[in-house]
């Protein structure tokens, strides 16, 4: 009974102390002061007193490659105080030797400037053979598929790494020109090869670079961060079997790598020879074209099919325009296109497709329809040109029609009948008989069909009344469970940061009755401050969700936390209690 009063006792000391709330102070961190140029950094700027404070603007940034890894928040109730805090973390890739001094950080709250402290980090050469050296454990290639192009074309930019021990790819950094657009291709390749002797594991990143204006373009290196693992080297007493990478347990090894700098130069397109109808498409295409049936009647409809496909910027194949035909109608359709990405590039198909409807008999030539792209491996212009068809009329059957002219033809009585040529979108009625109103229903039936909307309206709202009603009981009744739900689950899982987070995002999602699937630590705050709970439980629970984000977007969702566990199921009874106080007796 001791045992459960004093937590008790304690807690309510806790409440009735009034809260003090901590200085604001900025802070910059770093892991390691000494580092190796194929190292990565992790820097830290800790906010510590507001949450409301702006980003960061760390100055002293030129030695290194910046990449933001996120945020994390912390929320301490100390002895009455609290302390939040709000850590915004980056890794930092070495560009260059030396002793570098990063800092200081400042953030602005309610309009007032602080400035945190400096740090110094020395960067020594690398450490892993790594860099353009073939010979190398590890390196990185960039190539074109072409040093020349013309603006449009895509010149496909490939990134291979070379391995020899196991590695984990984590971030790509690609070169950032003006002019120059570079557009992921089809999912990365992995394979081996054997190079100089040496046995390497690849893996390959290819993309479709496209410039959109002539000129020379020089491409920075393309940067990459990866864990690499070399193998634990055991005694040979153990005849080599655990030196295999397969029972290597060592703990990998952060690495940047730079692959060298391409240079491509897009030439302007050609004066010479170049068609009035040109659209800017570069590639290599073909064209079919078809007409289909070639011998219609007077009225009926024949279809005209012109297929365009090929490889290149083939978003750029243009619409093509049927022209005017005299004794012809033609109803254009909506063209389709497909595309399909390869690690060669792109490959497109445009069909395109008329239908044609002649009103007198004859024989009508349908022109030749052309498109016309730039071949960038003869810097020559080509024209494709859909066949010359020729489509057949005869006459027409209904009514007497048309004598050779395709006309109508007198009526007995000295008028004009009226022929028809074809059927139109809608019916046409050929009598008086076909729009004459049939007898009128029993008033009774008239009764029923002017009520039923009313009838079936009122029932439709009785029943979505009562859907609602047995809905709002369900998610009543799953409220009252979600606590016990969490607790249990929290206490037979083992407590990884991916898990954790899936399960409290339940709880939230069941405990205030919500539509989502899942909640952001920001929307999860607004509903829960929404439904009534008090604004610090609210906090520590955002900040815990943001801690396990976190490690969940940067691969260590699998890191187990049984203090964190603890805390987040402290939290969800807290907010439990919370919820029921606040929610409004019937």
């Amino acid at each position: 009974m001791k045992n459960r009063i004093v937590p008790i006792l304690m807690f309510l000391a806790l409440l009735g102390a009034a809260p003090v709330w901590g200085a604001v102070s900025v802070t910059l961190e770093v892991d390691r002061a000494q580092v190796h140029m194929d190292d990565t950094v992790s820097l830290i700027c800790r906010v510590t007193g507001s949450r409301d404070a702006t980003t960061p603007v760390i100055a002293n940034l030129d030695g290194f490659d910046a990449f933001p890894a996120g945020t994390g928040s912390r929320f301490q109730l100390i002895n009455g105080q609290i302390s939040t805090s709000m850590d915004h973390r980056y890794q930092l890739t070495p560009l260059r030797q030396g002793t570098f001094t990063i800092g200081p950080a400042t953030v602005k709250v309610d309009g007032q400037i602080y400035t945190s402290n400096q740090v110094q980090i020395q960067v020594m050469e690398p450490q892993f053979q790594a860099g353009e050296d073939e010979a190398g454990d590890l390196f990185m290639k960039a190539t074109l598929s072409a040093d020349r192009g013309y603006p449009g074309q895509e010149v496909l930019y490939k990134l291979s790494v070379y391995s020899v021990h196991r590695a984990e790819l984590t971030a790509l950094s690609l070169p950032e020109v003006k002019g120059i657009t570079l557009k992921q291709l089809q999912k990365p390749l992995r394979y081996g090869t054997t190079k100089n002797g040496r046995s390497y594991d690849v893996y390959e990143f290819t993309y479709a670079l496209t410039a959109t204006e002539p000129g020379a373009f020089d491409l920075p290196p393309a940067r990459l961060q990866l864990t690499v693992y070399p193998p634990r080297r055991m005694p040979s007493g153990f005849g080599g079997v655990l030196n295999d990478d397969f029972f290597n347990m060592a703990r990998g090894r952060d690495v940047s790598l730079a692959s060298q700098g391409v240079s491509l130069t897009v030439l302007p397109f050609p004066e010479q020879g170049r068609p009035r109808d040109f659209s800017g498409l570069v590639g290599d295409f073909n064209l079919e074209s078809g007409l289909n049936p070639k011998k219609v009647r007077a009225g009926e409809s024949a279809t005209l099919t012109v297929v365009i496909r090929g490889k290149g910027n083939v978003r750029l194949i243009p619409e093509l325009s049927m022209p005017d035909l005299p004794g012809v109608k033609v109803y254009p359709d909506q063209s389709a296109f497909t595309e399909e990405v390869t690690n060669s590039g792109s490959i497109g198909e445009k069909t395109m497709k008329w239908a044609l409807v002649p009103q007198k008999a004859g024989e009508y030539i349908l022109p030749p329809l052309s498109v016309s792209f730039l071949n960038p491996g003869t810097g020559t212009y080509q024209t494709l040109t859909s066949k010359p068809f020729t489509l057949a009329v005869e006459l027409g059957e209904e009514n007497g029609v048309a004598g050779a002219s395709g006309g109508p033809g007198p009526a007995s009585d000295g008028k004009r009948k009226v022929a028809v040529v074809g059927e139109d979108i809608l019916p046409i009625h050929e009598s008086p008989e076909a729009v004459m109103p049939a007898a009128m229903p029993p008033w009774w039936v008239a009764a029923l069909i002017l009520f039923a909307p009313v009838l079936a309206a009122g029932g439709c709202r009785a029943w979505k009344h009562a859907a609602r009603k047995r809905a709002g009981k369900a998610r009543g009744a799953a409220a009252k469970k979600a606590l016990k739900r969490f607790t249990g689950q929290v206490r037979a899982m083992e407590p990884r940061a991916d898990d954790l987070l899936r399960t409290f995002n339940e709880f939230l999602v069941v405990r205030l009755g919500l539509d989502a699937a899942s909640l952001t630590p920001g929307e999860a705050k607004k509903s829960l401050l929404a439904a009534g709970a008090p604004p610090e439980p609210v906090a520590r629970a955002a900040g815990i969700m943001s801690n396990l984000e976190e490690r969940v977007f940067a691969g260590r969702g699998w890191e187990n936390d049984a203090a964190l566990a603890g805390e987040l199921t402290e939290t969800a009874r807290e907010l439990d209690r919370a919820l029921k106080r606040s929610r409004p007796r019937p």
